[in-house]
């Protein structure tokens, strides 16, 4: 092996070690998936259905490393441009999609009947009548009329609205939720799959499937945009998510080492860096150079240096193309002048670096020297945090479970602590990480002062560890 490549598969370790091995990162995406499920038939009579998406849904976010994001999908309501096909169904909310004169990626949504249930109250006081006596939905106005009890969550409060997402948070974690419609386009729209070649990376097959995944309307405009405020956005994520599962091991370690130098090297120059962007980014790498190259370990540098040089190119022509949508450029008024040539020279004196080009990222460059210097301590540690990642996962498990509509956040907590899993998984993450002495018992009536005296420095040492 090379020295390239031996540091490649050192670099690979050593995100193994950090949390991103395949084993974690199937355990998040089975618990989130798992998650989603729970939720949706505790709630079966609520108006929206729950899809968890981001850094959680993919799996290559640790359990306080990002924000919990969630999209809730209003049921009985479509929207299409070929409405024709749904004048059938009656009980429905149906939107006619007009974006011939909006920005790619946008469309206005009009208004031909409103005979769903869900949401009906909201939809109707987000309504706008023009001259003609159309109706169109305002993407604001929805966004302002979502009552916080159409997607509650006990423990958690409401944050300042931003964007299309209607954030809360408990202190420790916050969640990002955003209220969509289902989206039907033809497939001819979306440039896929008739635009990329059939031996491209996901597969012939695979490609089929995608393009009969619905998109969804999310409530924002484009701020370049003097009508903004009637405009929706067409989101392809779980289209996105079906390609970033279909990554081998590598390539995702890639994305994630993408998301990482953007929050550490990029995001400070940028607040438009985001991992959004790094995802497009990885999705064109894979499309366009994918062999069995990209799909080994002793490979991730150079794959890494591709991703970049492409990120470099795509900020020197102030484009980078959606990957579902490729006529919406994900930069368009995004990235001033004077961020764009900072970000162009830092990228650029990344890759003249060459392999050393991973030690702009503090968090890898600590693990690798660990596991030089002190790798049994950092194994067992690897295995020590692992395992308190999995028994949180229990802990969501638990809550989602016992979350139903109708009960108070007191009654919430009791049934918490009356749940032998939730309960003695608790006890034992509280001993591990040295709040409570293992040879301590405690009784059931002890448990709850215990949980809120150690509540604080709880939340502290679990951050710290798995963010």
């Amino acid at each position: 092996m090379t020295k390239r490549s031996t540091l490649s598969a050192l670099l690979s370790n050593a995100m193994d070690k950090m949390g991103y091995g395949a084993a974690m990162v199937k355990c998040r995406q089975g618990t989130y998936r798992e998650l989603d499920k729970i939720s949706n038939r505790n709630n079966k009579d609520g108006p929206c259905t729950r899809f968890t998406t981001g850094g959680k849904a993919e799996g290559t976010a640790r359990y306080f490393e990002s924000d919990i994001d969630h999209m809730h999908i209003v049921k009985h309501v479509i929207c299409s441009n070929e409405p024709e096909h749904f004048d059938g169904s009656s009980q429905i909310t149906l939107f006619k999609v007009e974006n011939e004169e909006t920005p790619p990626g946008y469309a206005k949504l009009k208004l031909l009947k409103q005979n769903g249930n869900c949401l009906k109250e909201e939809i109707a006081d987000s309504l706008f009548e023009n001259s003609k006596g159309e109706k169109y939905i305002s993407s604001i106005k929805f966004t302002e009329n979502i009552k916080e009890t159409t997607i509650w969550l006990p423990g958690f409060t409401a944050q300042a609205k931003s964007g299309p997402s209607s954030p809360v948070s408990n202190g420790y974690l916050s969640i990002d939720r955003v209220v969509s419609f289902n989206c039907f386009l033809p497939t001819d729209s979306r440039n896929w799959p008739s635009q990329r070649s059939e031996h491209t990376w996901c597969g012939f097959k695979n490609r089929l499937d995608i393009s009969e995944i619905e998109a969804h309307a999310v409530p924002v405009g484009n701020n370049l945009s003097a009508d903004k405020y009637l405009e929706w956005r067409v989101s392809y994520t779980k289209a996105e998510l079906f390609l970033i599962l279909s990554l081998s091991q590598p390539e995702l370690k890639v994305y994630i080492l993408l998301k990482l130098i953007t929050r550490t090297v990029l995001k400070p120059i940028c607040n438009e860096m985001t991992s959004y962007l790094m995802k497009n980014v990885i999705l064109w790498v894979c499309d366009r150079h994918h062999s069995p190259y990209f799909s080994r370990n002793e490979n991730i540098l150079d794959v890494l240096q591709c991703s970049i040089n492409f990120l470099r190119n795509c900020l020197l022509a102030n484009v980078l193309p959606n990957f579902m949508l490729p006529s919406r450029n994900l930069l368009r008024g995004r990235v001033g002048l004077h961020e764009n040539k900072k970000l162009i020279h830092i990228l650029s004196n990344m890759l003249s670096s060459g392999p050393a080009m991973i030690f702009y990222c503090s968090k890898v460059k600590i693990a690798m020297h660990a596991i030089l210097t002190i790798p049994k301590i950092f194994e067992a540690y690897s295995e020590f945090r692992d395992d308190i990642e999995k028994m949180i996962m229990v802990l969501c498990t638990c809550r989602a479970r016992l979350r139903t509509p109708g009960v108070s956040q007191e009654q919430y907590d009791k049934l918490l602590l009356q749940d032998r899993i939730y309960r003695t998984t608790k006890l034992k993450i509280l001993t591990q990480i040295g709040l409570l002495s293992p040879s301590t018992e405690v009784s059931q009536d002890e448990i709850e002062e215990l949980i809120k005296s150690t509540k604080g420095k709880y939340y502290e040492r679990l951050s710290r560890m798995l963010s």
